[in-house]
């Protein structure tokens, strides 16, 4: 059995908001620049919009962590990008698991430690279901439940 997730969800759905609120407010500046005050400063405004658009379209399409999948299965989990595996892992094969936090005092990625490896996933509450059916190794799961960020996930269950 497979199951795969978006591995950091999150930042894809906020990144483009994010984009399309400082689009919004420079095209209307820029326009009211052009109607009312300067029209050279109104096209540079509506360039640098665009220049943002792009920037940010760059980003989520050349780091790999944006649109990049975490596919959980008996055996281990799969790390890929575009239908090509980046890199592949046994359960057996983690050492430790631990949090990374992402942005201060506001959360933290799960860390599978894999010898000097470290992989970061964006923990949701489907991914913790899916990793406890389809991880066969209790030390793993007990890690995991012993983080105190991922406590919610399985405060039900105790």
């Amino acid at each position: 059995m497979k199951i795969s997730f978006w591995r950091f969800k999150g930042d894809l759905i906020s990144t483009p908001i994010c984009l399309l609120i400082i689009s919004i407010l420079l095209s209307v500046t820029g326009v009211v620049f052009i109607r009312d005050y300067d029209k050279t400063a109104g096209i540079i405004l509506i360039c640098g919009n665009l220049f943002i658009i792009l920037l940010v379209a760059t980003i989520i399409l050349f780091v790999k962590k944006y649109l990049s999948k975490i596919t959980f299965s008996n055996n281990g989990f799969e790390i890929t990008r575009f239908k090509k595996s980046l890199i592949s892992y046994n359960w057996s094969d983690i050492t430790n698991v631990k949090t990374t936090p992402y942005a201060k005092g506001h959360g933290s990625y799960l860390c599978f430690v894999i010898g000097d490896n470290k992989v970061d996933i964006q923990l949701t509450k489907k991914m913790y279901d899916a990793i406890m059916i389809l991880c066969p190794y209790a030390g793993i799961k007990t890690m995991i439940n012993n983080i105190g960020q991922f406590y919610y996930f399985h405060k039900d269950k105790k």
